[in-house]
């Protein structure tokens, strides 16, 4: 796999991003973690970190991710956002969105979204995003992680859900500073006002298990182990990306907020805002 570098993903992105900070590391615990820490340092946002491998990759839930030295993309992009919480609930699908565009741009693929926030392809979990927020007077320091597995091909036994690669064997390799620097460019320009509806639209598009009868388990965190389960179809999701599902006795519910967590083909979400 070609090396990361600063250098190129900053030459794919143009000279709009010649000022954007990139800090590549050989070995992170986790790149959001290293984002957090760079927080405190004041480096001027947005910037972006990423690494060749990760010791403590984080996921959702308080999993871990699987992160091998040079067979994944691991990054995460840090930005400012003004305004209330509610804005930030809209950042992990957008991301979603714009990595599959990114794949779609570098290697031709089209993996879909599992609501609200892994990419899957051929059945298989390619991709994770986690989103965290620090919250500041007027606003909220976002951290948007985003792990691909591109030709990772031995995991962990006892995996929750059934990983994969991007790219098989007889796949051509994937510049990975050029697909960085293409899920900034629709990243960022998914961000705008002006597209938001055209992102929930793309969303909605490459959104998995239309029409399939999933269960959904609602944990609540301030209830010990008590949780609640639903049973339904999916319908889609609403114009806050909340799930819409309709369940069995034929009333419709819309998911969104908490702990939440659904199968349907390992089908798992968790509302990843962290105030």
């Amino acid at each position: 796999m070609t090396p990361l570098s600063s250098h190129e993903i900053l030459r794919h992105l143009g000279k709009n991003a010649k000022d954007l900070p990139i800090f590549v590391h050989n070995s992170l615990d986790s790149t959001n973690t290293e984002a957090r820490r760079l927080l405190t340092q004041n480096i001027p946002r947005p910037f972006l970190v990423l690494a060749r491998t990760q010791t403590a990759g984080r996921g959702r839930l308080g999993r871990s991710f699987h992160s091998p030295l040079d067979s994944g993309l691991y990054m995460t992009v840090a930005f400012d956002m003004a305004g209330p919480p509610e804005k930030i609930t809209s950042v992990t699908p957008t991301a979603a969105v714009a990595t599959v565009l990114a794949i779609q741009d570098v290697c031709g693929k089209q993996p879909n979204i599992k609501w609200v926030n892994d990419l899957y392809l051929h059945g298989r979990k390619i991709c994770g995003i986690l989103t965290e927020a620090v919250a500041y007077e007027g606003g909220y320091h976002v951290l948007v992680g985003i792990g691909i597995n591109l030709t990772t091909s031995e995991f962990p036994e006892g995996m929750r859900n059934p990983a994969g690669a991007l790219l098989s064997p007889d796949d051509p390799p994937v510049d990975p500073s050029l697909l960085c620097a293409r899920i900034i460019h629709h990243l960022f320009e998914y961000l705008t006002p002006s597209n938001t509806s055209a992102c929930l639209q793309a969303y909605r598009r490459h959104l998995l298990h239309i029409g399939q009868n999933v269960t959904c388990t609602r944990h609540f965190s301030d209830d010990g182990d008590h949780s609640t389960d639903l049973k339904g179809v999916v319908e889609g999701v609403d114009d806050d990306y909340g799930l819409i599902l309709r369940l069995d006795d034929g009333t419709q519910e819309i998911l969104r907020g908490g702990e939440i967590s659904l199968s349907a083909a390992s089908f798992h979400y968790k509302k990843e805002y962290i105030p």
